[in-house]
């Protein structure tokens, strides 16, 4: 099949931009690396201007592909999809422009953001001294590009969009869902709007009736400052009723391509989040006599150490539901957490993610020879508990929602794996969109 198809290399058939045709307006929207991310523009913010900004080089316009010429598989790149005549960009974005009458530039942007063309650049921009990784578009004008009929490049950009929009959609969805069980969480068990309101004589907002006379009405002094009547302050060494970290073998894991997912500090990012391309594994046996750090539905991971001398930054996850693995283990650089009974593990996990929790762990973990928390130190972080009542109202608002979360990531994930094996083949002309099924397509 592929045989069928031209080839040409991409220099024949797209050019690195460098034009100016923004210079002179007053209003710009200036575009960093930073303002790009997974194949959209994160920045849509005019600024007035009375010079021309120091690193804005180029402009774009509708259909342009933009590379960070730095790093560019950390998903620094994007496909101008709107009209951008105001846009201009740093220096450091390559600016690619297709010729229409060649590839279609969605095709063309399809193509380039493959993983196996990141892992190629990635290996080039390695090989090259400096500071940091770097690509040029000569290195990316030599990769030979496929040449589909327009109508079978149509079907391909069809296809591969139409998976991105519900990964998109799906990726939307959980942020908006763990926005408001923060939500929740800081009203209820950091600002205390519920009590506030009571003292104050209001009917407290968003709540029924019967979840407002679990709060009492005032507050009283503590260590922590002021907090809700009833309430305590305690440790979490005092109500986890596990905190383990896990192991390696002897000699590390390097060479270990298949078994059981061993899960690090740098997979430690975020509820529903989860980078695949770290993934670790130990051999089966060796899991099997693992005594301690097998995950379990519902763990809260922490962030055990790491990171450069002299600051710790703490980060903490929660997983479950077979999110990000049926069956998995964690390394010695993080720790698995569970709280007794009552406390539900949503309430743990979002009190770790409080501000005043991440100033606690981040002061408890910096300072030391090698920043991060060791078990002591976990021990000893506050946890502000209130009532049963409470707790036990909290998770059943917050648990549906939280499930939803690595539910929806779980297919994330699953439509990632369908786009990054099937769009590759049909690129290269192996497969055909019209032999997939109409299931597959509907996606």
């Amino acid at each position: 099949m592929a045989s069928e198809w031209k080839t040409c290399l991409i220099r024949d058939a797209a050019r690195s931009v460098s034009d100016t045709h923004a210079r002179g307006k007053n209003r710009l929207v200036f575009l960093n690396t930073s303002d790009v991310l997974n194949g959209r523009i994160l920045n849509h913010s005019y600024t007035e201007v009375t010079t021309w900004p120091g690193q804005a080089k180029k402009s774009i316009r509708r259909n342009d592909i933009l590379f960070s010429e730095i790093r560019p598989a950390n998903g620094r790149f994007a496909f101008v999809d709107i009209d951008a005549d105001d846009y201009v960009v740093s220096t450091k974005l390559m600016v690619i422009r297709s010729d229409p009458k060649l590839v279609m530039s969605r095709f063309l942007f399809h193509f380039l953001t493959q993983k196996k063309i990141f892992d190629w650049l990635q290996v080039i921009a390695e090989s090259r001294s400096g500071t940091f990784p770097q690509i040029t578009f000569d290195q990316v004008a030599e990769l030979k590009l496929p040449l589909p009929s327009v109508e079978e490049q149509q079907k391909i950009c069809r296809f591969a969009d139409a998976l991105g929009a519900r990964i998109f959609l799906l990726d939307e969805t959980n942020a908006k869902l763990e926005a408001i069980v923060q939500t929740i969480f800081k009203s209820w068990f950091v600002d205390f709007d519920p009590v506030r309101a009571k003292a104050e004589g209001r009917e407290p907002d968003g709540i029924d009736a019967d979840t407002a006379a679990l709060f009492p009405a005032d507050l009283v002094d503590s260590k922590l400052g002021d907090i809700p009547r009833g309430w305590r302050v305690t440790t979490l060494g005092s109500e986890l009723s596990v905190i383990e970290t896990g192991s390696r073998p002897k000699g590390g894991v390097n060479g270990i391509d298949v078994g059981v997912p061993s899960v690090g500090a740098e997979s430690i990012v975020g509820i529903g989040r989860f980078d695949y391309g770290k993934t670790k594994f130990v051999a089966r046996d060796f899991f099997s006599g693992m005594r301690k750090g097998h995950v379990s539905d519902g763990d809260v991971l922490l962030y055990k150490d790491g990171g450069r001398p002299g600051v710790f930054i703490p980060h903490v996850t929660m997983v479950g539901n077979g999110f990000p693995f049926e069956e998995y283990c964690i390394n010695e650089h993080v720790y698995r957490l569970r709280a007794r009974p009552p406390i539900p593990q949503a309430f743990l996990f979002f009190w770790l993610c409080t501000d005043f929790a991440t100033e606690e762990m981040k002061n408890r973990g910096t300072g030391v020879a090698i920043p991060g928390l060791n078990s002591t130190a976990v021990r000893g972080v506050s946890l502000l508990l209130p009532t049963e009542e409470i707790l036990v109202q909290f998770a059943g608002l917050v648990d549906p929602i939280v499930l939803r979360i690595l539910e929806n990531s779980k297919m994330i994930h699953t439509l990632s794996l369908i786009r990054d094996t099937l769009l590759p083949r049909l690129i290269s002309g192996k497969l055909r969109i019209d032999s997939i099924s109409t299931e597959l397509k509907e996606l």
